[in-house]
């Protein structure tokens, strides 16, 4: 029997139904392809905004002071990380997110809310690129997952600065390898069906999968959203606490100063000693209230960040004689010599916020004085510089009190502590060298501290300040004593002797 043949034109519309079907299947894989680097793309950036999200509401100053051992989980910071850090287990996919710093073996983790164990406080991570790229300070995602004893995981990592914008550490964040790897296989799956079936099952495969990468991205978006309100909702909070705060200490200073009046109509009028030494009492008791609730104004204003520098000319003399003048009585009742030292060739006239330098200073001389028994309070001004219309002075308070232990150094300027409760029976919020602190950052300077437990601290700080009139100030002594003379005028005109 003859063969038959096949025609010119089956052949041809083979060819073509051929090679349209490898273009639409090479077409479909190509798609698939690009789908899979477009959902691996979509992972890496869902897995960095939730590890930037965490990192940008993690303190890096609370994280700096973290050594890496169970001791951390008692320390208030700890708890105030690890609170921050634990919502974001609610998101889809995430098995672990935790704190890292370098520790002495390489990084390790210092906070994960999952933690369950005392070995697992300080537990170094293996090194990744990721890892790496975090700690010199650009956030990154793994590629490919990464495997330990916890499992199989995808990761990323963003660092964390602390108040100077420094790197101190860094927030990592897992995704079970599982959960992310399930999505890859179901598109290496589709591609299989592809290659095998029809035009138009290849076109609708490729539809479906379009489908599943934008939900995947409305899923993300979604997600993000979430994380947003929540990052909002925190931040009201806090913007609450501010204000029920700012509120509750205003309120409390009118019926404090109300107080301080008519106690002190008490003293001037009562002519019984019991009476008035109750009186003195209820004075000092009442001026260490106000000074307190002051203190927590001042420390929630800057919180706030709605303190700024109110610049105007002002004269060093009488800032200083003020300053003198107010501190002085303390020094003296308890038997204490005051030193001033101005520099003789330091301007006298200035421009500058002088109402937060003599609060920063005032904080310290009354420290000085508060924690010194017996000895010497020296406070000194000198000229560093002096280069055209600025001058650079250079401040100190030096005392011979109680001194600072050197592990308490780093704890010295924390909001609301306190040290050598029982040696030291003094009041306070523990406030002013945080305030001090802030002040001085508002400056552009930083308080340098030097201390010997037992012997005496020495405070200083190094401003620049705009020169009025260049003439120098010369001997403090006559130049305050001169300010006084003027102020006789007008006691006379009241009718003080």
């Amino acid at each position: 029997m003859k063969a038959k043949k096949v025609s010119f034109t089956t052949k041809m519309l083979i060819v073509a139904i051929v090679a349209l079907t490898i273009t639409i299947v090479s077409v479909a894989f190509l798609s698939v392809y690009h789908s899979q680097k477009t959902v691996q793309s979509l992972m890496e950036s869902r897995m960095l905004n939730i590890t930037n999200t965490a990192a940008s509401m993690v303190s890096g100053d609370d994280l700096e002071k973290l050594v890496g051992d169970v001791s951390d989980a008692d320390k208030p910071y700890y708890k105030t990380i690890n609170d921050r850090l634990a919502p974001f287990y609610r998101t889809v996919g995430l098995k672990y997110i935790y704190a890292i710093k370098k520790l002495e073996g390489g990084y390790g983790v210092v906070v994960d809310p999952d933690m369950q164990a005392a070995d697992e406080y300080g537990e170094i991570l293996e090194t990744t690129p990721a890892l790496e790229q975090a700690m010199s300070g650009h956030p990154s995602a793994e590629p490919s997952p990464t495997e330990d004893r916890w499992g199989d995981f995808y990761s990323s990592y963003s660092p964390v600065y602390n108040s100077k914008k420094q790197l101190v550490g860094a927030i990592g964040v897992d995704f079970e390898a599982e959960w992310f790897d399930t999505r890859k296989d179901t598109l290496d799956f589709f591609l299989i069906i592809i290659c095998a079936v029809t035009i138009v099952g290849s076109v609708l495969l490729a539809w479906f999968i379009t489908r599943r990468v934008r939900r995947e991205l409305k899923e993300r978006l979604v997600e993000s959203e979430k994380l947003r309100e929540t990052k909002e909702l925190i931040e009201q909070a806090d913007q609450v606490k501010r204000d029920f705060l700012e509120h509750t200490t205003h309120e409390v200073r009118v019926p404090v100063h109300t107080i301080l009046e008519k106690n002190k109509k008490i003293m001037e009028e009562t002519s019984v000693e019991r009476t008035k030494l109750c009186a003195g009492n209820i004075e000092v008791a009442g001026e260490n209230l106000l000074s307190m609730i002051n203190d927590i104004l001042d420390y929630s204003n800057l919180e706030d960040e709605s303190t700024a520098l109110e610049e105007a000319e002002y004269d060093l003399v009488e800032l200083v004689d003020k300053l003198v003048r107010t501190i002085k009585p303390d020094a003296i009742r308890k038997g204490l010599d005051l030193v001033i030292n101005v520099d003789e060739v330091l301007p006298r006239r200035l421009r500058g916020d002088a109402g937060k330098i003599s609060q920063c200073l005032m904080n310290l001389l009354s420290n000085a004085v508060k924690f010194t028994e017996e000895g010497t309070v020296t406070f000194s001004l000198f000229m560093m510089a002096l280069d055209g219309d600025e001058v650079r002075i250079r401040v100190s308070v030096e005392d011979t009190g109680v001194g600072i232990h050197e592990e308490d150094m780093e704890r010295l300027f924390h909001a609301f502590e306190r040290f050598d409760r029982d040696k030291n029976q003094t009041t306070g919020t523990g406030l002013g060298m945080a305030i001090v602190k802030r002040l001085l950052q508002l400056m552009d300077t930083e308080l340098t501290v030097e201390s010997l437990y037992g012997q005496g601290s020495l405070f200083s700080f190094i401003i620049t300040q705009k020169v009025i009139q260049d003439d120098p100030i010369g001997d403090y002594d006559t130049a305050a004593a001169r300010l006084t003379e003027t102020y006789k005028p007008d006691n006379t005109q009241t009718g003080e002797q």
